[in-house]
């Protein structure tokens, strides 16, 4: 460990040293961010290595979750000798999954000789940390960008704040199932019947009517399965870093070498997301050839055939760079993809709203705004009013909501207009090539309609081997949630800059009413980490002293099995877990290697086979 630690810190010392003339100035001048993002960075993993200790078991009869998978995958991938890991399930095989961010993870509890049960609590809040980390980053370089050329007479300080909010956005807040659960709560003991308790796993299956997962990133962090999901989480985050690098670092004639490194490592990051979380890879590979395009846009005087030609080429060499580079994985994994279907169920808005609400709130009012600043800034009644041709739009708009909502597809009337806004936003800033920070605007416009497209589709179509749709909308929605939180964040600092130019799409009353709103959505999405965390924290066998061994509860829990027909009434074994805590520490002190060990057959979720 000692000589592997010592050889990235000489790496990292030849680095600077290659690079000190351009690396000292850097330090020297931004030692502030540098070390505001380091402490933040340490901030956030100890908040949530303290909320780990103070809940640190891996199993739970019926809010074990995916904590018995994760845990085999990262001892199974500790244990190996040789890649792919072995199957810790089946003998003879090897791991068919995308298992590249817990071999991360294993490398790290291997290098620093931490046991499996501890070194998985400590991954938790590393990804935490780390995906705090990435979205402050984004927000603050997106948003940096834009107040350079749009409004540089503002404070670069504000800029901080965006960070801040893209952060708690994608990392901190919840969705608004909170605020309605303690509504739903408080009416319910107005009527005598009692102030129920606080149900945080409500807050993940929003959708009641259906299967569907509806986790969100904080949601993930603290129910702590240290799955694909949650380990792609800050590199889904780097990819899209990457992306707005590569769109914003390209200058005309500037010369492909220039940004070659950067497409090298873009691809490379979403190749990384193919055996962390294969699910990331449309979305983040679509925002991969998206940046490309941006960067051949601003790199070249006119788009022509050649240009079109080159961003195709790019695009596939991105692709075998992306595959390439994981070869080894891809050889030994067999993608249980078979194709599409259409899905079973639509989504109401009314859940679409309770899951994104804060976001689409804030992001339509950019939009808006937008609009208006294009429009020569005049009232948004007189921009309608004053132009037949958007009073017929403007009803176009409304029949489609109405008649959409009358059979049954409401959600995908309200995000096909909002696509429908987007992109004509985006083609607005495509036409002002030569104009400064054209490049962001068409990269924020896009994501924009990305998140609006994805939303519509998945009320489409599923994939054709999912149980409904119930991972279609699980890992989609985490992935649109993550872009949502840091566009918001920058969206929200572009409104109060709009403001405080005076250049407001609204009336002082209507701002008065705007900021109610939103006041109203943040408070509402900030409960769940308030109040999901005490229940969660609550939702364990026992409560013992802080720790980080996930399985220190075995030493005083006791289980009860229902018995065959799964219902608890019938209690017809109670198990104490000492027992099989003794049987796994005589096995890991007295059995070399990995031999096969014969395992009891139950149903899942079961004591015998966990």
């Amino acid at each position: 460990a000692l000589s592997i630690l010592s050889l990235l810190a000489l790496s990292s010392a030849i680095l600077l040293y290659l690079k000190r003339g351009s690396m000292i100035p850097l330090l020297k001048n931004r030692w502030r961010y540098i070390g505001a993002t380091e402490i933040l960075f340490l901030a956030a993993f100890l908040v949530f290595l303290t909320i780990r200790a103070a809940n640190p078991d891996l199993w739970h009869p019926w809010r074990g979750g995916e904590k018995p998978m994760d845990l085999a995958y990262l001892t199974a991938i500790i244990k190996s000798s040789v890649m792919p890991p072995y199957d810790p399930w089946y003998a003879g095989g090897y791991i068919n999954y995308y298992y590249f961010g817990h071999f991360m993870v294993a490398m790290l509890a291997k290098i620093t000789g931490i046991v499996p049960t501890t070194a998985y609590n400590l991954g938790i809040p590393l990804i935490f940390a780390l995906t705090l980390s990435g979205a402050f980053s984004a927000g603050y370089n997106l948003t940096e960008s834009i107040r350079r050329i749009r409004y540089p007479h503002l404070n670069p300080r504000s800029v901080l704040a965006a960070a801040l909010m893209a952060l708690l956005f994608v990392g901190v807040f919840g969705n608004l199932d909170s605020a309605a659960q303690i509504i739903q709560n408080s009416w319910d003991w107005l009527r005598g019947m009692g102030f129920s308790s606080f149900d945080y796993w409500r807050s993940s299956r929003i959708m009641s009517d259906e299967l569907s997962i509806t986790e969100f990133p904080f949601w993930s962090f603290l129910f702590a399965d240290l799955h694909a999901h949650l380990l792609s989480i800050p590199f889904a985050i780097l990819a899209l870093c990457l992306s707005i690098n590569l769109a914003l670092l390209t200058k005309e004639k500037s010369g492909y070498l220039t940004w070659l490194p950067a497409y090298v490592l873009l691809w490379f990051s979403i190749g990384a997301l193919a055996a962390i979380n294969t699910w990331d890879v449309p979305v983040y590979g679509l925002i991969g050839i998206t940046a490309i395009g941006i960067a051949l846009r601003n790199n070249e005087r006119h788009i022509d055939k050649k240009v079109l030609t080159g961003w195709l080429t790019l695009s596939v060499i991105g692709g075998v760079i992306a595959y390439a580079a994981f070869l080894p994985f891809h050889t030994h994994y067999d993608n249980p993809f078979t194709g599409l279907k259409l899905s079973p169920d639509r989504t109401s808005l009314s859940d679409y709203l309770m899951i994104h609400g804060l976001w689409f709130f804030i992001l339509i009012s950019w939009l808006a705004s937008e609009a208006h600043q294009i429009s020569g800034k005049s009232s948004l009644l007189e921009h309608f009013y004053k132009s037949p041709k958007r009073i017929g739009f403007g009803l176009i708009a409304v029949l489609i909501v109405l008649l959409s909502s009358l059979i049954g597809w409401g959600t995908v009337g309200i995000l096909t207009l909002s696509f429908l806004l987007s992109m004509r936003l985006l083609t607005y800033w495509l036409d002002k090539r030569h104009e400064d920070g054209s490049a962001i605007f068409i990269f924020i416009s896009f994501l924009i309609a990305l998140v609006f497209f994805i939303g519509i589709t998945i009320d489409f179509v599923a994939l054709a081997n999912d149980i409904d749709r119930m991972n279609t909308v699980f890992k989609f929605y985490l992935s649109t949630w993550i872009i949502l939180g840091i566009l918001s964040g920058v969206a929200l600092w572009l409104l109060w800059a709009t403001n405080s130019d005076h250049s407001s799409v609204f009336s002082s009353g209507g701002n008065r009413l705007w900021i109610g709103i939103l006041t109203i959505l943040i408070i509402s999405a900030l409960l769940f980490p308030l109040v999901g965390t005490q229940a969660r924290l609550k939702d364990r066998f026992n409560i013992i002293p802080l720790t980080l061994n996930g399985a220190a509860y075995q030493e005083n829990a006791e289980y009860t099995d229902p018995g065959p027909s799964g219902h608890a009434i019938e209690q017809n074994s109670t198990y104490a877990l000492k027992s099989d805590a003794e049987a796994l520490k005589y096995m890991q002190q007295n059995i070399k290697g990995s031999p096969v060990v014969l395992e009891g057959i139950s149903s899942q979720y079961r004591w015998a086979p966990r």
